[in-house]
């Protein structure tokens, strides 16, 4: 061998050798980038199992009708109950936000979902997570709007019920106290318009009405 032919050879060798250690570096990246891919999806799908349990059970018991009490207090209760379905969305939005964003990222990096399986797969549970977000949070305010609502008529019964109470004691009260009734029919008179002035002074003093055309307005808001 010449030494031209020679120096043709070793620079063959040399292209060869440069394009095998490129190729090499290429396959390492992508490996490197295949394992990176799949540890992310195997992060992703180990995370959003449980997210996606933890939403649905709280999604179903805020679809459950609620038994709303008559008394004030317990109503107070209720509300505050219905609050906690907000305070534990609260406590999952970084982990809720995080997942939907490594989601969108490996779909990012695939060739679609309309043409990935795996994206598919993705897609399909990251919808799933969004919808019972948005579910939970219309029901808990659709939910303290009506207690809300149901409060205020409550409070409005009570004190209207007191009232009314109130009333019929002080009436009692009079009426025990009313003299006998006398023989003579002035003084009956005088008897009865002293106790109509009474039961007046105390239907003005509690608020209430006790004609009997006069009926307490147990429906207004």
């Amino acid at each position: 061998m010449n030494p031209e032919e020679g120096d043709m050879v070793q620079k063959k060798y040399a292209t060869a050798e440069a394009m095998y250690a490129r190729i090499k570096e290429e396959v390492c990246q992508r490996a490197m980038a295949l394992d990176e891919a799949v540890s992310q999806s195997t992060q992703f799908h180990d995370k959003i199992e449980p997210m996606l349990e933890t939403l649905e059970a709280l999604s179903s018991r805020l679809r459950m009708p609620p038994l709303i009490p008559a008394e004030v207090e317990k109503i107070r209760e209720c509300i505050n109950e219905n609050k906690n379905a907000t305070v534990e969305l609260d406590k999952l939005q970084p982990s809720f936000e995080a997942l939907r964003r490594r989601g969108e990222d490996l779909i990012g990096r695939s060739q679609g979902a309309d043409k990935d399986l795996a994206a598919k797969v993705i897609q399909d549970k990251l919808d799933q997570m969004v919808f019972f977000w948005e579910d939970i949070k219309a029901r808990a305010e659709e939910r303290e709007m009506k207690f809300v609502d149901v409060l205020e008529l409550a409070e409005k019964f009570w004190y209207d019920m007191a009232a009314l109470l109130t009333t019929i004691r002080d009436t009692q009260d009079i009426v025990h106290d009313l003299e006998s009734p006398g023989i003579d029919p002035s003084i009956i008179k005088q008897q009865v318009e002293a106790a109509e002035v009474r039961t007046r002074g105390a239907v003005s003093h509690s608020g209430a009405c006790l004609h009997p055309t006069c009926k307490p307005d147990w429906t207004r808001s």
